[in-house]
């Protein structure tokens, strides 16, 4: 609810692009006054669901996500400021209001940077029986509505108001961090409706608990994710005025693999209810300056997916050698799968062993040969990432997960002077007792 107004209302399509050099790419701040962001032209976000601009009354405003009320379910994506460059790094400051609803809130938020494959950009204009295309819960809810969960890609940092679930399953009313729709870290905040104040709640309504639903504040939250693969949270302000640190000094270390992305918000209520509220967005991203390896996906246990994406200042060549080995042994990409897109470069390699079985397992290790223009000052090295598939069965709204084992090995992609590697578990045998759920595929 700032008074300063800025012009600039060409938000974020935000591409990953992790652990290269990086130089500044967007920088933009929405405060939200004066008049109602989807009457620009063009408008900065998409919204869907309850999401929207509240008018204050005094010339200024705030984003809606949810209001104090059952049964609502808001998603907000927005757009491009960075013409689809992959992102180095970047950092997102807003102003949070949460509580002022029921005795015990729900359900919460999310912030995430989705992969452009995300369910969540296809589903949400419809959002056909409330299916977003949210993550599950970590007890199994799975329709797709669960905003507080955030995102099956990409990163998620999300405010869980309600426990959905026990806490040896993975939930907890706090903060949560996913990667790839896997929980990887969690922050418990107990307290139900403290204070803006209080930094073991996640509300900010002062004197709910005398006298609700209290004064609501809103309070500083800070996403960022450092050209290493750290990402840093800090959520209220210590007594001394400084951001409370969420995650660990430094950061938490992740294993985010690049990929273009984007930005999207979301929030929910259920039977109970919270107010969901954000102002003062601010949002720093910093571009790579080239070509980068993406993460692998579409992992089976006969073959993988790997992306390569162009930088402003580097675009590779689909035409130019790439080698790939196996535990030092050639392995061949897939004849004439090695296909070019726009900016993103895909191709698949297969690999079968033993009488007709498939296996995959061991280093692999993945150079392009040339790529115009090359860059050869930079050498950043990326730190390993475990994969694995998880293929959950359903039943109903409901899926089980099946047993499967797994080889080690290690992916390493080698692009001109710069190195990046991925630890990867390939399927190599599963048990299964009913019908399986679409394969996801999961980083940790």
């Amino acid at each position: 609810m700032r008074t300063t107004f800025f012009k600039a209302f060409n938000l974020l399509l935000v591409s990953f692009g992790l652990w290269a050099y990086n130089a500044r790419a967007c920088d933009v701040f929405f405060d939200f006054n004066g008049v109602d962001p989807q009457t620009l032209i063009p408008p900065p976000y998409d919204q869907f669901g309850n999401a929207g601009w509240v008018d204050n009354g005094d010339g200024t405003g705030f984003l809606r996500l949810t209001d104090a009320g059952n049964g609502q379910v808001s998603v907000v994506v927005f757009h491009d400021c960075d013409n689809g460059a992959i992102i180095g790094s970047f950092a997102i400051d807003m102003d949070i209001r949460l509580g002022g609803g029921t005795s015990r809130p729900a359900d919460g938020m999310s912030i995430n940077y989705a992969r452009a494959g995300d369910p969540i950009f296809t589903k949400a204009p419809t959002h056909v029986n409330d299916d977003y295309g949210f993550a599950c819960t970590p007890a199994g809810e799975c329709g797709g509505y669960e905003a507080e969960e955030g995102t099956t890609t990409g990163l998620s940092v999300a405010l869980d108001e309600w426990q959905s679930g026990a806490v040896s399953q993975g939930d907890v009313i706090g903060i949560t961090i996913r990667v790839d729709g896997n929980i990887i870290a969690n922050y418990p905040y107990p307290t139900l409706n403290g204070d803006s104040t209080d930094l073991t709640s996640l509300q900010t309504y002062d004197g709910y608990l005398t006298a609700p639903p209290g004064v609501g504040q809103f309070v500083p939250l800070h996403a960022e994710v450092t050209k290493d693969g750290h990402v840093i949270v800090r959520y209220k302000l210590n007594p001394d005025g400084t951001q409370h640190e969420v995650t660990p000094a430094g950061g938490l270390a992740t294993t985010f693999g690049a990929s273009p992305a984007a930005l999207v918000m979301g929030g929910r209520t259920g039977g109970a209810n919270s107010n969901d509220h954000v102002d003062n967005i601010h949002i720093v991203t910093t571009v790579t300056d080239r070509t980068i390896w993406g993460p692998i996906i579409n992992i089976t246990p006969v073959q993988i997916t790997f992306e390569i994406f162009d930088s402003p200042t580097v675009t590779f060549d689909p035409t130019s050698a790439l080698a790939i080995t196996l535990d030092g042994n050639p392995v061949t990409p897939d004849a004439g799968s090695v296909v070019k897109n726009g900016a993103t470069t895909t191709g698949t390699s297969t690999r079968w062993l033993g009488l007709g079985r498939p296996r995959m397992e061991g280093m692999m290790v993945a150079r392009i040969i040339s790529s115009s223009p090359l860059t050869p000052r930079f050498r950043p090295v990326m730190p390993p990432a475990r994969m694995w598939i998880r293929r959950p069965i359903r039943l109903a709204s409901k899926c089980a997960s099946i047993s499967s084992r797994f080889r080690r090995g290690v992916i390493r992609a080698a692009i001109p002077m710069a190195t990046e590697k991925w630890k990867i578990n390939w399927p190599t045998t599963s048990s299964i007792r009913r019908p399986a759920c679409p394969t996801t595929i999961r980083l940790t």
